[in-house]
């Protein structure tokens, strides 16, 4: 049994996960991140989790800034083979681990494929944050110009709606639960539980999992443009925090990016494409360059040049260019 946490890159992710494992779900096992300022308290995800999403969304020229623009059938269409190797991948698909959950920001984009790789629409946690505060957090840690982040938000939510279905989802807001911590965990508790989890008995000792110092990244000046950007999106976001701890809202499955925001991740596709085939030229030039120096510290490249030497010595004597 397992537990999707999905939601924008900087949204509280890592701090819903955090009150997942004090409560008793396993977070698995892998290679951990480094913890830094951004995240003091862990991410609570893995690096081969990671490396397993970021491989699924280069197979479709894509990247976590980058996201794929697919539909329900691009996704019925992956081959039965390639689900077969990816179950091996990863613990979660092979049954090693129980009562756990996954969390990366990049599953928020891949939720079908998880779907088809668990072979069930697994319960999902929703974490929202004001999408002012994710993009100001953003820009200071991948320097990523605002509209565009905005809009890879706006994305991540629009592929999370689509993507829900019927299964059992909680929706988390961010500040609602930095705020009040305790009707969030109890919350949680009780859609773990509700949905087949083992949970501890004594919620309260796990209330010190959530700091109100954990809110960053909100006050600060924005210009009129980047105001008008976040009122386009109002519509999206706004029924979202109002589902704090209750099911996301109905009738947002088919919803549109403003234009702007479409514009935006055209762009980021255009780059993601042309640092594909930059990579790809790099790779290939670095693979000829390790082959020539290979052959030319083999035996065979210098009999070859003494030979070609020889050669080219008795061509100048034909013509006569060597003195008897």
């Amino acid at each position: 049994m397992g537990m999707m946490v999905v939601g924008m890159h900087r949204s509280g992710t890592s701090a819903v996960g955090e009150v997942l494992t004090k409560l008793g779900l396993e977070v698995g096992t892998g290679t951990e991140y480094e913890r830094e300022a951004g995240n003091a308290r862990g991410l609570y995800e893995w690096r081969e989790t990671v490396e397993f999403n970021d491989d699924w969304l280069g197979r479709y020229d894509s990247a976590w800034w980058s996201p794929p623009r697919l539909d329900t059938n691009d996704w019925r269409e992956i081959d039965l083979r390639q689900l077969a190797s990816s179950r091996r991948q990863l613990p979660y698909f092979t049954g090693e681990i129980t009562n756990w959950f996954v969390k990366d920001p990049r599953i928020s984009l891949l939720m079908p494929l998880w779907d088809r790789l668990l072979l069930h629409r697994s319960p999902t946690v929703v974490v929202v944050r004001s999408p002012a505060a994710t993009a100001a957090s953003i820009r200071l840690r991948s320097s990523m110009h605002t509209a565009r982040s905005l809009a890879l938000g706006a994305e991540h939510y629009r592929a999370i709606y689509a993507a829900l279905g019927d299964r059992p989802a909680i929706v988390v807001s961010y500040e609602d639960m930095v705020a009040d911590p305790v009707p969030t965990i109890e919350a949680l508790a009780a859609f773990a539980a509700a949905n087949g989890f083992k949970v501890i008995d004594d919620v309260s000792a796990v209330t010190d999992s959530v700091d109100a110092k954990l809110k960053r990244n909100t006050d600060r000046a924005r210009h009129d443009f980047e105001e008008w950007l976040l009122a386009s999106l109002e519509p999206l976001y706004a029924p979202l925090r109002a589902a704090h701890l209750q099911a996301p809202p109905a009738g947002f499955e088919d919803f549109r990016l403003p234009r702007w925001a479409g514009e935006a991740l055209d762009e980021a596709s255009e780059l993601c494409r042309t640092r594909i085939v930059a990579g790809k030229y790099q790779d290939a030039a670095d693979t000829f360059r390790h082959e020539y120096n290979e052959i030319e510290a083999s035996n065979s490249y210098r009999l070859a040049k003494a030979l070609q030497t020889i050669s080219s010595v008795a061509k100048e004597g034909r013509r006569g260019g060597l003195r008897r």
